[in-house]
């Protein structure tokens, strides 16, 4: 009877409520929802603001540690520098208004990169504020030699994909070995980033990726793989050099040959059997595939006098109104012995494969050469899907940075680099007493 009682109250007391024609009890729920409304828009707002304040500490952050590692650049260049790293990094943030970067170097060799601008709101309009202002700042010491320091800057692989899964991957039987050097991965995909499968093993001094990890147990390192992490694009201050009228056109070869600088358009091919000496400088691959067969040998001239470096840039060729861009393809069997400019007076310093930014994300590039194949300097293709197999040895200067990476045999790289000084350090500074080399 109780309960009969009290559900009958209770639906009398709901009828008054619906039958109640004074709009009183409407006028105080929609008072109601009005601060409940502007409390839930500020709440979204707060948390858009958290997030962004924590994307713009990573880009201050990477900035801080890149100028840290160019201790005899000039307080403009590291400022350009900071400034273009934070940029890079910014991603969604990247029409954060009102931007600003500010580095300076007390006595003390410490660097400090400060980022200040503001956040559009959403919904803190019903309050009348309009923005949010986000701030961070980073502060970086100069890479130590000694005992007490930082060994910083000792990455060799990069891919740059911000959310592929699988941007960097080995399969089946590969055995990468990246001696002293560390591999960074900025795929944010927390599935596998970053994937090991079958019973691919990856050796290296630190293999760090932003999303996640699949196969972790079949790395092995000095210390433990990170995730969480972002490195930023070493080499997005170098510009693509000049293009100028096609010095050969759809170069083919069945001999041995000698070549000198210039653009090729329609790109290269070299047959099995033939021997392609590159005399020092900038060649140019506009359009069409640069195709070294098995049994190939491409190398740089070592009889040349001075800096014998050579770069290979890889861009579009237009024609009648399209745009055709090069791919690479290099053989299992061919020799390739290529070194990057030493000089700083040379605008590729330090760079021995350049690939234009502006190319297709995904364009396929495969250096496949395996043992006889050596790159000495950086291989920047920031838009290719890069197959790669090569190096016997870790005693070389090998920078390896794309799209994305896929090792599909065993390789070694070494990251000794003492004679390129245009090779680029990038990576993360690790205190000297958690390394065991």
């Amino acid at each position: 009877m109780l309960i009969s009682f009290k559900t009958e109250r209770a639906t009398k007391k709901l009828s008054l409520f619906c039958s109640d024609s004074s709009g009183g009890i409407g006028m105080i729920f929609g008072l109601a929802l009005v601060p409940l409304m502007l409390m839930v828009g500020l709440a979204v707002d707060y948390q858009r603001a958290v997030t962004a304040r924590t994307i713009v500490q990573g880009a201050v952050d990477a900035a801080a540690i890149a100028v840290a590692q160019q201790p005899t650049l000039t307080q403009t260049q590291r400022q350009t520098i900071a400034t273009n790293i934070v940029n890079a990094n910014l991603g969604s943030l990247a029409k954060l208004n009102n931007l600003s970067v500010v580095e300076t170097e007390p006595a003390t060799n410490a660097f400090h990169v400060t980022a200040s601008g503001v956040l559009p709101t959403a919904l803190g309009q019903i309050a009348h504020i309009s923005n949010i202002p986000i701030s961070a700042q980073a502060s970086s010491t100069m890479s130590s030699s000694g005992s007490g320091g930082s060994r910083a800057g000792l990455g060799c692989v990069l891919s740059l994909d911000d959310t592929l899964a699988d941007s960097f991957e080995e399969q089946g039987s590969v055995n990468v070995n990246l001696g002293n050097c560390d591999l960074y991965d900025n795929s944010n995909s927390n599935s596998a980033a970053l994937d090991m499968q079958g019973s691919a093993l990856l050796t290296a001094r630190l293999v760090s990726v932003t999303g996640g990890i699949h196969g972790s147990s079949h790395i092995t390192g000095v210390l433990a793989p990170m995730t969480g992490t972002r490195v930023a694009d070493p080499y997005l201050n170098v510009a693509l050099p000049t293009v100028g009228s096609c010095a050969q056109t759809n170069y083919s070869t069945t001999r041995s040959a000698t070549l000198s600088p210039g653009v090729y358009c329609g790109g290269m091919d070299v047959k099995s059997q033939a021997v392609i000496t590159l005399n020092p400088g900038v060649y140019i691959i506009a359009g069409g595939v640069f195709n070294v067969n098995g049994q190939a040998t491409i190398q740089t001239n070592a009889a040349a006098t001075g800096d014998k470096g050579v770069t290979l840039v890889f861009t579009s060729l237009t024609s009648n109104g399209s745009t055709s861009w090069p791919t690479a393809h290099i053989n299992g069997g061919a020799v390739i012995n290529l070194s990057a400019p030493t000089s700083a007076s040379s605008a590729m310093n330090g760079i021995v494969v350049y690939g234009d930014r502006n190319m297709p994300v995904g364009t396929s590039y495969i250096l496949n050469g395996g043992s006889t194949q050596t790159f000495d300097g950086a291989v920047y293709l920031p838009k290719a899907a890069l197959s790669y197999i090569g190096g016997a040895t870790t005693t070389g200067c090998t920078q390896i940075i794309a799209d994305t990476i896929n090792f599909n045999g065993n390789s070694s790289l070494a990251l000794n680099c003492t004679a390129y000084t245009g090779v680029v350090p990038f990576g993360t500074a690790i205190p000297k007493a958690a390394l065991s080399q």
